[in-house]
């Protein structure tokens, strides 16, 4: 009997053994492949920013913000103001065509001091449509007495803003009411030009140009 049970115990021992080299074999194997890995990833990496001095091979990643269910936000010209990147713990808006967009991704660009800042806080498809950018008057979403080249620039900036990778729809602008008895604001200079290189344009790119050739007509 003491025989049968050294036997057995020998016997589970053995089995033990065998258990443990198998579940060690399998842990080197994973710890291998992790190592691999993780030094696949660092040299991934650190070859990207040798080469095009980014972690991302020169590629930008979509804003994830665009892709989160959001309920659609209504705002006042008053209250689109506020988003203008003064305010650093506030994020920055603009409006087009009474769409707002976040483009806080772009603070260098729209942020205080920037090139672009004179857009955020507030709708500026007249100003887009007329590059009357001096005139106060003219940052206004009253359209009245644009022509259609005028009003597929607003519709292309729209587009650039909507589509932009970076950016992200947020909700709508309200307006404060025109008097239908006012006169719109008058071209200023640029416009006038611009309206000229803009009819040459569609002779050249057809009814639709792309957006860079529409900017063109200001420069």
């Amino acid at each position: 009997m003491e025989k049968k049970n050294l036997r057995k115990e020998d016997s589970n021992k053995g089995k033990l053994k065998k258990e443990f080299k198998n579940e060690s074999k399998t842990k080197n194997i994973v710890s291998a492949l992790f190592k691999m890995l993780f030094h696949g990833v660092l040299f991934y990496f650190s070859a990207s920013y040798l080469i095009t001095n980014t972690f991302t091979w020169g590629k930008k990643f979509p804003n994830w913000r665009r892709y989160i269910p959001r309920q659609e936000r209504i705002f006042t010209e008053k209250e689109l103001s506020e988003y203008d990147g003064s305010d650093p713990s506030k994020p920055v808006y603009l409006s087009c065509k009474g769409n707002v967009y976040d483009v806080t991704a772009g603070k260098h660009f729209y942020g205080p001091g920037a090139g672009y800042h004179l857009f955020a806080g507030r709708d500026s498809s007249r100003a887009l449509a007329t590059g009357c950018l001096t005139d106060e008057k003219h940052w206004t979403h009253d359209l009245r007495g644009l022509d259609e080249n005028q009003l597929a620039i607003i519709d292309s900036w729209d587009k650039f803003w909507k589509n932009n990778n970076q950016y992200f729809y947020v909700g709508k602008l309200i307006y404060d009411p025109i008097d239908p008895n006012s006169e719109p604001p008058k071209d200023c200079e640029s416009a006038i030009k611009a309206k000229e290189k803009l009819k040459e344009n569609r002779e050249k790119f057809g009814n639709d140009p792309s957006l860079q050739n529409l900017i063109g007509s200001f420069m």
